[in-house]
């Protein structure tokens, strides 16, 4: 893992450990002073007077910084939960090619990989064409190395989305095209 991911990795593991631990001591001191005010609470005779202890206690509770917290915390477990199944949903399909043209003068050779972005199964606009390398004179002997260029940047590319939870599919065999102009 490059340090850059690394880092952020160790960010965001500490983000959240000191959001569970926040949440565990907030949720600890709450339910003593609840249970404390529960106790106060049963000692009092009249049920209207009760009741209205209760409101109150529920409306002061609910004004509190804690409880703010609490929410926003509830708030951003969601937010991150249905980011998470959105993302789910996204398929990355790459299929690379070589692009091989004859003309009388000269051979060239074009290599990269074309993108369709894919969303529950149904395809996302255009498919995007990247060439990754250009040779102007072209030689059959180097078509292997033409196809490592392009898997070499796929495997890069596989290693980049990996972290972000980005699923990616990428066809094995290169469609190599010779064209005659």
């Amino acid at each position: 893992m490059a340090p850059f991911q690394e880092s952020i990795f160790g960010i965001l593991i500490g983000f959240f450990s000191g959001s569970l631990g926040t949440y565990l001591f907030v949720k600890l001191f709450l339910s003593r002073h609840y249970i404390e005010q529960g106790k106060k609470l049963e000692h009092s005779e009249n049920s209207e007077a009760r009741h209205a202890d209760i409101l109150e206690g529920i409306i002061t509770h609910k004004n509190t910084e804690e409880f703010k917290s609490l929410l926003e915390v509830q708030f951003m477990k969601g937010v991150e939960e249905g980011e998470k199944r959105a993302m789910r949903k996204f398929v990355l399909s790459y299929d690379p090619f070589v692009e091989i043209r004859d003309t009388f003068l000269k051979k060239t050779a074009d290599a990269g990989y074309l993108l369709q972005m894919y969303y529950n199964g149904l395809p996302f606009g255009d498919p995007m064409k990247r060439i990754t390398t250009h040779e102007e004179k072209y030689k059959e002997e180097n078509l292997k190395h033409l196809i490592d260029t392009v898997s070499g940047t796929l495997n890069n590319i596989i290693l980049m989305a990996d972290p972000l939870g980005l699923p990616v599919s990428i066809n094995p065999k290169p469609k190599i095209q010779k064209k005659k102009k």
